[in-house]
């Protein structure tokens, strides 16, 4: 199990910095076998499915509202999250 594991990180991790969630998401669901493909269950597979869009919405959410791509203090104060 460690040795496959290894294997898998080293396949993955040369550039997972350039990656974006969704990405490193689909990498992650295909390795442990989180994908709702992967499930015969209809509970299991609606799990899998709402996981998926779950870090679709954190994505959105981050790339939309995040002051990350150079947004000031000011429209960072400005953008009300509400549920």
């Amino acid at each position: 199990m460690r040795a496959q594991l290894s294997r898998r990180r080293s396949r993955t991790s040369g550039c997972a910095a350039r990656r974006t969630l969704a990405e490193l998401w689909k990498i992650a669901t295909e390795q442990i076998g989180l994908r709702p493909v992967d499930w015969d269950n209809k509970d299991l597979k609606k799990i899998a499915s709402g996981l998926n869009n779950i870090v679709d919405g954190i994505a959105h959410l981050r790339n939309a509202k995040s002051g990350a791509h150079g947004k000031s203090e000011e429209q960072r104060r400005s953008i009300t999250i509400k549920p």
